[in-house]
């Protein structure tokens, strides 16, 4: 208010001051090294400070690496819980060559992977797993008056089922790609494009994206060599092996076959 006395008073736009509820926002970003700063004290407590509120203890979900440099860091309310998130500029990291096998993915619906070597890896199906527990806290919720606080207080566990849901699918993710990224060399991913399943479109397929270790790169890129329609690189292994889909087609399933011609 003393802002918008002072506008009034210089003859400004004054711009009445809105109400600010205490759920308006759910975030705020605090300048590093002024406004926010880490530290660990003489017990080997991580503590992080924040202008007008003073030093919180805190939880590292990993260990911050030396040569990083932490930009404006976020406090990030969720569902009653409080994150602080710290982006990081670190060095562009080497390239590791190894020596390990190469494989292709198909990313599917009812089967979650299909590996070229004929692994599948199921899909975990967790919202399914948990519908009736979510049902529950729905149908609970759905009977509360609109607006009322007890509607609020039930809307709090299905938000709490959501959010477990979505945590169980991007834990599987991080221990898939963790376990892929361990065991094989080269990765090479089919690259959907929407558009290509249209009618009205280009029946060429598009070109997937390969890459090897950590470090994401285009097949060309990779290997140097010319491009194949549906394939990323031109070996005369890898070309046997198109030829060889199209003779044994018919024992391997089509996820499969799709999985190995990203190869």
């Amino acid at each position: 208010f003393r802002a918008f006395l002072r506008r009034v008073k210089a003859g400004e736009t004054p711009g009445y001051p809105r109400f600010k509820g205490r759920n308006r926002f759910d975030s705020l970003a605090f300048t590093y090294g002024d406004a926010s700063k880490l530290r660990v004290d003489d017990g080997g407590r991580a503590l992080l400070y924040l202008q007008n509120v003073g030093e919180i203890k805190i939880t590292y979900h990993r260990p911050i690496p030396d040569d990083a440099q932490i930009k404006p860091a976020v406090v990030r309310r969720s569902l009653g819980k409080w994150h602080a998130c710290f982006p990081l500029e670190v060095p562009d990291p080497g390239i590791t060559e190894r020596e390990a096998r190469e494989v292709g993915i198909d990313v599917g619906l009812h089967s979650l992977l299909a590996l070229s070597d004929g692994t599948l890896v199921e899909n975990p199906r967790w919202l399914r797993n948990s519908l009736a527990e979510l049902r529950r806290r729905q149908r609970r919720r759905a009977g509360r008056k609109q607006g009322s606080r007890r509607r609020r207080k039930a809307a709090f566990p299905v938000a709490k089922q959501h959010e477990h849901i979505a945590n169980q699918r991007r834990d599987v993710w991080h221990k898939i790609t963790r376990a892929l990224a361990d065991e094989y060399s080269l990765i090479a991913i089919e690259d959907l494009n929407p558009q290509l399943h249209d009618a009205q479109s280009s029946p060429l397929p598009e070109r997937p994206r390969c890459w090897a270790g950590t470090v994401p790169a285009t097949a060309g890129e990779q290997s140097g060599r010319d491009w194949l329609p549906g394939c990323c690189r031109a070996t005369p292994a890898h070309i046997a092996a198109v030829f060889r889909l199209q003779r044994d087609g018919a024992k391997r399933s089509e996820r499969q076959n799709a999985s190995l011609s990203s190869l």
